[in-house]
């Protein structure tokens, strides 16, 4: 794609050209694209100077972690690394649901062209009079409406040009990373002059870092909602008395004002380097004094260098912390509005009980409330399946919303299943608190309290939110593979935090307890599935495992073990010599090919030897975990094949392709009909709740510790009155074809051989009961009628 303003780079580098072409052909369409994509030419580039410097960096590391790494901060001009983080953070925004603004992208546009003029002198033997000035760039709709071509077609054609940009960029970072961890960091002392010759090459350009800092401090100040060319807004060199200069004024660098023309914060913007930041906050602090001493309200401190920046409420906190970006109005309104009406013990109330009554869920309450108490502010609870983690999320946010703790709070889940009930447990337990979905439209009610969205429906909108918005984030199921993945919403918000997760402590990752600032090995709040067993009354049932896993799924299965069919589609795959001398791993049946008899062991186990329904007739509620779709598919049609009697009514696949799955799973969970067993691909894994299960089938390896525990949380509930009155479900049986505990190295106790009774079994003791309860009570027609049925 020829570019108006980047084609001297094409030479040496036809990937950034083409970054910058595709910024400027999307810039008049749709601005927020273009800042996405001028984030990409950033971070392209930055990995440009790594390769040019020979600098060592992880082949996997994240955008802010390459710019944060201190061989690179000591390699290059602080001037290059502001002017890169400003394309990065107005990038992250968009690509997080922000609406990019025309304005912020000329200028980012702008900000990209310099860079690109960096590259070129610094490494590519360009002079800057050889370079042409920025252009601006013209709007192309004007043009494509009188060429007659839809603006649609034309956005097609960049999509095209974008995703093999994309692939492109993904096979120069596999070369560029092949032999990376072999480099070593430059001495210091080379350091230094790589980067006196960066900084030689920024004043070349006219780069001031001050300017820049202030060009990034506005851009955060924008996104939060400011108009910093109100100045009854944004208030800039604001003079306050300060008897600390000999003048007697002092000069705050911004000042964030409410409406009642009280300052609501105050932001001092100081050079890079660690020195300067810590003189940033004394100095911050020094004028929130003044303004105090002034006759003001204590406003909130922020310092800054574009770069990094800090909150400091010293009225309720003794310590600073790092934040993303700065609060908007309505969120400091807030922070002022706490130091008078937030409870000051927290501690010291109770948990709503309708919500939450058992004893070691107030336990947790209580304790993650001490926890806030004591200035903490990220708190990991850990409790098995079954216990109530969403009452008890419910709960604490109803405790930190009545006490003033908190206005908004964040629910966070990984499926949009997840998303449904817990919208439907708030709901219930909360009714009169407004609630918003995210992810059912694109925008964001922000007159809502109560808040729940998946991860991945979050991820693609947070940044219409200032940093602020949230006082609450609760994540269900918390570990590392969500943070990893998910980081920025983490990051993003200035919320209290607080992880849930029912997978057992000596499965967690030392990294988890990192996150949550907990000692490895040692949550906040622990419940785990051992007490919830061994409490008495019990708050879950045990379960029991049978071991199924066959010589075929064990060791294998050889080409001459194969039907004809199974033969002809490894023939297909492999290439007749090769299939013959294929032997398929046992991990891999089902996978690969799918092996009639197993699957078939498999459902004739199930129905032979699974815990039955109160009638004894067929089995109760039951789930299959399945390999894939397709395995999935094949189990029910061979259950069909098998047991037409049952069929689909009783048998059924649940998997995200099948369209309103959420109406299946309604299904599933209602315990009045007979859709009683269910063959799920990755849906009924984690997180949904069947209290009735009373099997679970694992014809699948898993590989994953956290995982493997969910699954099994799957029949760990309780349920009264399951069998009939009186008589409770009391334990659940596991069905393990793949070696699973094995795998684990997990202890277990096998079902007693007796096995479910029969159905004429179960009539004849009921016969039996009957005729006994009739002679105690001299019935003699009861009897009788006893005798005869």
């Amino acid at each position: 794609m020829k570019s108006v303003n980047f084609e001297f780079l094409r030479p040496e580098n036809d990937l950034l050209a083409n970054l910058g072409g595709l910024a400027e052909a999307v810039l008049h369409i749709d601005p927020g694209s273009a800042l996405t994509r001028l984030r990409s030419f950033a971070e392209e580039l930055t990995k440009a100077i790594y390769k040019e410097e020979l600098l060592p960096r992880m082949p996997q590391s994240s955008f802010y972690e390459l710019i944060k790494s201190p061989v690179f901060e000591d390699c290059v001009s602080k001037s290059l690394i502001h002017q890169i983080n400003f394309l990065r953070i107005q990038g992250n925004d968009t690509a997080h649901g922000a609406e990019g603004e025309l304005r912020n992208a000329q200028m980012a546009l702008g900000t990209a062209h310099q860079l690109a003029m960096y590259m070129g002198i610094k490494y590519y033997g360009k002079k800057k009079e050889q370079i042409a000035a920025f252009v601006d760039v013209k709007d192309p709709t004007a043009t494509l409406n009188q060429l007659q071509k839809s603006v649609s077609s034309y956005e097609k054609e960049l999509q095209k040009q974008q995703e093999e940009l994309e692939r492109v960029m993904d096979q120069l970072e596999r070369e560029r990373t092949r032999n990376i961890e072999k480099l070593e960091p430059p001495a210091r002392a080379d350091q230094q002059k790589r980067q006196q010759q960066s900084q030689q090459v920024a004043d070349s350009l006219q780069w001031n870092e001050a300017k820049t800092r202030a060009l990034l401090i506005d851009a955060m100040l924008l996104q939060a909602g400011w108009d910093i060319q109100n100045r009854d807004q944004v208030g800039q060199e604001v003079e306050v008395q300060f008897p600390n200069n000999p003048s007697g004024k002092g000069y705050v660098d911004y000042v964030l004002w409410g409406d009642n023309g009280h300052p609501l914060a105050v932001i001092e913007a100081k050079k890079s380097g660690n020195t300067n930041l810590q003189a940033g906050r004394e100095q911050a602090r020094l004028y929130a004094d003044a303004f105090e001493h002034m006759g003001y309200q204590r406003p909130v401190i922020f310092y800054s260098n574009g770069y990094e920046t800090f909150i400091w409420d010293d009225h309720q906190y003794n310590t600073y912390r790092p934040v993303y970006g700065f609060y908007s109005k309505d969120s400091l309104d807030y922070l002022i509005y706490q130091r008078h009406y937030r409870a000051a013990e927290l501690e010291k109330f109770n948990p709503e009980l309708s919500i939450a009554d058992r004893p070691y869920q107030i336990e947790a309450i209580k304790t993650v409330a001490a926890h806030f108490q004591s200035q903490r502010r990220k708190a990991l609870i850990i409790q098995a399946t079954g216990t109530g983690k969403t009452r008890v999320a419910i709960a604490l946010a109803e405790l930190l919303l009545r006490t003033g703790w908190a206005k908004r709070a964040l629910f966070l889940c990984d499926r949009k299943e997840l998303r449904v009930q817990a919208d439907d447990a708030f709901k219930q337990n909360l009714p009169s608190e407004p609630r918003c979905v995210i992810g059912e439209t694109n925008k964001i009610d922000q007159s809502a309290r109560i808040y729940i969205a998946t991860y991945p429906g979050m991820m693609n909108r947070f940044a219409q939110l200032d940093v602020g918005f949230f006082d609450l984030i609760i994540a269900d199921e918390s570990h590392r593979s969500i943070y990893n993945k998910y980081r920025d919403l983490f990051d993003y918000f200035d919320a209290l935090q607080v992880g849930l997760t029912a997978t057992p402590v000596k499965f967690i990752s030392r990294n988890t307890f990192d996150i949550f600032d907990c000692e490895t090995t040692d949550p906040t709040f622990e419940f785990g599935l051992d007490a919830a067993i061994n409490n008495e009354p019990p708050y879950l049932v045990p379960f029991r495992v049978k071991d199924l896993t066959t010589d075929f799924l064990r060791d294998g299965i050889h080409y001459n073990d194969l039907t004809e069919e199974q033969k002809r589609q490894l023939e297909e795959d492999l290439g007749e010599e090769e299939a013959r001398n294929t032997t398929i791993a046992g991990k891999d049946i089902g996978r690969k090919i799918f092996s009639e008899d197993t699957d078939r062991i498999i459902l004739e186990n199930l129905i032979n030897n699974g815990i039955k329904d109160e009638t004894g007739s067929l089995v109760g509620k039951t789930i299959i975990f399945a390999q894939r779709q397709d395995h999935a598919e094949h189990l029910e049609k061979l259950f069909c094949k098998l047991y037409p009697q049952y069929g689909t009514k009783v048998c059924k696949v649940i998997h995200n392709a099948i369209p309103h799955v959420e109406s299946l799973i309604k299904e599933f969970k209602k315990s009045d009909n007979d859709f009683r067993i269910a063959i799920s691909v990755d849906m009924l894994d984690t997180g949904i709740d069947v209290p009735e299960v009373v099997n679970l089938v694992f014809a699948k390896p898993v590989k994953s510790w956290v995982k493997f525990w969910q699954m099994i949380g799957r029949g760990t509930r309780l349920r009264p009155n399951l069998f009939g009155p009186g008589k409770h479900k009391t334990e659940f049986l596991i069905f393990d074809h793949y070696g699973n505990f094995d795998f684990f190295e997990e202890e277990y106790q096998e079902p007693d051989d007796t096995g479910s009774k029969s159905l004429l079994q179960t009539t004849f003791e009921a016969r039996l009961e009957l005729a006994q309860a009739a002679l105690q009570k001299n019935h003699a027609a009861a009897f009788d009628a006893a005798i005869e049925l």
